[in-house]
């Protein structure tokens, strides 16, 4: 006699992607895990590999620190996914590549790396200075937006009295960075 046996080997769950992908993002920034077909994605965020008792994914997580995110999906009747894993830092933040100030300032030149700007003055007979900003991303002086290379409107000054200047520049996937100038 010959007995034949038929061995079906089961399908594996698509292991887990994220999207965006690992690497350097903005804080604040969600990620959003999937596998094709799954039942259930069950994540960590502390480097230790899940399991079916690891959270539930239900929404897309929050990324507030540099952590790898790891993650496991499973369907029924298919064996488990390989276990998808992916490492985020923090993005490089926005910076300015210029940042001219009208009125002659005494105490002031820009410098890479130099975000507060203390003791700058103009003269007395100077009423308003303007602030040309330069970089990539979105630029704001004292709240409203300025084109890289533009100047800002006029802002005015009083005699004897300390001006704070705040100039933000932010661009997409970086955290924003804060320019003060005390004039």
């Amino acid at each position: 006699k010959t007995y034949t046996i038929n061995v079906t080997r089961n399908d594996i769950t698509p292991t887990p992607t994220f999207s965006p992908v690992a690497g350097a993002i903005a804080f604040g920034t969600t990620v959003s895990i999937s596998s094709t077909g799954a039942d259930a994605i069950y994540y960590t965020t502390d480097g230790s590999d899940p399991t079916i008792a690891s959270t539930l994914y239900a929404a897309p997580v929050a990324i507030n620190s540099a952590l790898t995110l790891k993650a496991l999906a499973v369907k029924a009747g298919w064996d488990n996914s390989a276990i998808g894993s992916a490492a985020y830092t923090q993005a490089a933040s926005a910076d300015l590549t210029g940042l001219v100030l009208s009125g002659s300032p005494s105490n002031y030149t820009f410098a890479s790396g130099t975000y507060t700007y203390n003791g700058v003055t103009v003269l007395n007979g100077v009423s308003s200075v303007t602030i040309t900003p330069t970089g990539a991303g979105t630029i704001t002086v004292d709240g409203t937006t300025v084109s890289s290379g533009s100047a800002s409107a006029a802002i005015s000054l009083t005699a004897g009295v300390e001006k704070t200047i705040l100039i933000v520049a932010t661009e997409t996937g970086k955290s924003a960075k804060t320019y003060t100038i005390n004039v």
